[in-house]
């Protein structure tokens, strides 16, 4: 039962880094993203400022997605390290983890 245990533990964690290694290449692409939008400005501001100001709902949802896709890339980060410490045998009382 225990190996059981560890074995899907095992498949988690590694589920989990590849998991971390696609958020990472997705906020690499969004910076890129952002970076180009900021040379646009550059260019003609007014024009910026016109589309910022129209587009203001969609702008906030982007945000708060943006947050909201921050959060799970921290948390599967904060379980991946909580994995680790499992299957490293660091919990005293590893019981609690089949609850």
């Amino acid at each position: 039962m225990r190996n059981k245990f560890n074995n899907a533990m095992r498949e988690r964690l590694r589920f989990n880094k590849l998991w971390i290694n696609q958020w990472e290449e997705y906020f690499f692409h969004q910076s890129i993203s952002e970076k180009t939008s900021k040379e646009m400005r550059k260019d003609s501001p007014i024009f910026h400022f016109l589309l910022n100001f129209y587009y203001i709902p969609i702008n906030v949802l982007k945000y708060l997605s943006k947050m909201r896709d921050f959060y799970r890339y921290r948390k599967v980060l904060k379980e991946t390290e909580y994995l680790e410490k499992a299957l490293n045998n660091d919990f005293k009382d590893l019981n609690r983890l089949k609850k």
